[in-house]
């Protein structure tokens, strides 16, 4: 068979195409499974509730207690029923200390967080929760002088790394709940948002400045 140039041109890029789409080396060509490189990145997003931001509000009560509120997101695409769902707290490291938990109280048929949409946890047993807040069921004395750790679970199994949706650790690094963070990936060992003292200040926030990223280098923290 004779080909003229352009001919021989065509015929030699289909062959090109074919190679290519049976090459198993090469993302999105006969084999997509295949792992990502800096050639051909494959962006996944981890799907979950974060916290992304405590506050503790101590002018209203004692340098250890006050009104302090936690903020969760829902940072997947659809709505998240959240009626199972139990903050975990843990003040230090001392054996004496006893780790709480405590489920959440919402508003009327407002069990669901949104995708996209953040819930405001209230600290105060007395308080009603409005639409789109919530509050704890028990007193789990959460506080801000002593450091502590919070975790977020899907169930009243608070000890399973595969129920934790998140974790945050402040002022010291040897709280109940790090070791379960660290296996569920959400935290690193031997880590925490380092604190200041509350002496003349009315507060702390301790924000998340990344809401695709985790641990304790994601915080912000800063007194008002």
């Amino acid at each position: 068979m004779n080909l003229n140039s352009k001919q021989a041109l065509a015929l030699a890029g289909a062959l090109s195409l074919i190679a290519l789409a049976g090459c198993t080396g090469i993302p999105g060509f006969g084999n997509p499974q295949v792992a990502p490189t800096e050639e051909h990145p494959m962006v996944a997003t981890k799907a979950r509730l974060i916290f992304n931001k405590l506050t503790f509000n101590t002018r209203a009560g004692s340098p250890g207690f006050g009104n302090h509120e936690v903020y969760i997101k829902n940072l997947t695409d659809a709505d998240v029923d959240m009626t199972n769902y139990v903050l975990a707290y843990h003040p230090d490291g001392a054996v004496s200390d006893n780790v709480a938990t405590s489920s959440l109280v919402f508003a009327a048929n407002d069990a669901t967080i949104s995708a996209g949409a953040t819930k405001r946890v209230i600290m105060d047993l007395g308080y009603t929760p409005l639409v789109g807040q919530a509050r704890i069921a028990s007193n789990i004395g959460v506080q801000y002088s002593r450091g502590g750790g919070l975790g977020l679970f899907d169930s009243r199994i608070a000890t399973a790394s595969a129920n934790m949706k998140d974790f945050v650790q402040w002022g010291r690094t040897d709280t109940q709940y790090a070791p379960v963070a660290v296996t569920a990936g959400l935290w690193k060992t031997g880590t925490a948002i380092a604190t200041t003292s509350l002496a003349n200040v009315d507060g702390v926030n301790m924000t998340v400045f990344s809401e695709g990223a985790t641990g304790s280098t994601n915080w912000n923290f800063s007194t008002f």
